[in-house]
């Protein structure tokens, strides 16, 4: 079998000179997050990498059409469509397309202390929620970050595209979040994931944000033990679920100070607190103010 790393008809890719990764690492802003390649490898027949000698940086492939597969570990995982992995740093790796159905992927080797932070512990491969539905908005980012980089070298393109890329590495690891800012509703989403248990849990807070609601009742409604949703949803959320119900609640009566002349009291009641003491105490814990303090604040 032909094994081929690059060469493919229809490719891009941008590998950038030492020198320049150099000057990143010293830049405050690249140097969290930064691209070191980029690239496309459309219908990618015979690619294969094998890289027994470990890199010190991130490879990032996200699979848009065909299967693949790779390998960490000793394990083997299939890749298809609407999937992508992350390899880490320091560690012997391999990856290739299928043979019957060679896969186009976008890819990218990353570095930085900020990276580390946000894909430390990634799984390979990971399904995205929201399959293929946003793929043409996170594609458009992708062509950013290349078009931006493909015009040079100078600070003000590198930080451009470590800034997009911080937003483009946010569609992949949350991607429930990109459905719902590209319009798109908890429907777009597979169920039964964790993740998934949560949003329906925030969907009914939301609904009763007038009411008082208990750790059992959001169990109930989404199928859990109440022990194992409360532990759940905080590792999820990170927040309990209680204290994030009061989030949504003293957020939406900071709406209401700032945009209609309704009483305090009125406001208070209109989100399930008969004790207007009460209500005080708790939205100055979560504001720093009182809700009188906080109307006349400016807020613009």
């Amino acid at each position: 079998m032909i094994h081929i790393k690059n060469g493919f008809k229809g490719e891009r890719m941008i590998v950038f000179p030492k020198m320049v990764v150099d000057m990143m690492e010293h830049d405050p802003v690249c140097g969290a997050m930064m691209i070191t390649h980029i690239g496309y490898y459309p219908n990618a027949k015979c690619h294969y990498i094998d890289r027994r000698l470990p890199i010190d940086e991130y490879v990032l492939i996200y699979c848009v059409s065909g299967a693949g597969w790779c390998r960490l570990g000793g394990r083997r995982y299939a890749v298809s469509a609407g999937q992508y992995f992350v390899l880490p740093p320091d560690v012997p790796h391999s990856y290739g397309a299928s043979d019957g159905a060679p896969w186009s992927i976008y890819w990218l080797h990353i570095k930085g202390w900020y990276a580390r932070v946000l894909l430390s512990g990634v799984g390979v491969p990971h399904v995205l929620a929201d399959g293929l539905s946003c793929g043409p908005a996170r594609i458009q980012m992708f062509e950013e970050m290349y078009c931006t980089l493909a015009e040079g070298y100078d600070m003000d393109n590198l930080r451009y595209a470590a800034a997009v890329l911080g937003h483009y590495l946010g569609t992949l690891l949350y991607p429930h979040q990109f459905v719902r800012a590209n319009g798109g509703t908890d429907a777009n989403v597979a169920s039964g994931h964790d993740a998934d248990v949560c949003q329906q849990a925030i969907s009914y807070m939301k609904a009763h944000i007038d009411k008082q609601v208990t750790i059992k009742e959001l169990a109930e409604y989404t199928g859990y033990i109440p022990t194992h949703f409360a532990a759940v949803f905080r590792k999820s959320v990170g927040h309990p679920p209680i204290a994030y119900f009061i989030l949504l609640k003293i957020q939406a009566a900071a709406q209401y100070l700032q945009n209609t002349r309704l009483k305090v009291n009125q406001i208070a009641a209109k989100f399930g607190y008969e004790d207007f003491s009460y209500f005080s105490r708790v939205f100055s814990k979560v504001m720093g103010c009182s809700p009188s303090d906080y109307r006349r604040m400016p807020h613009c």
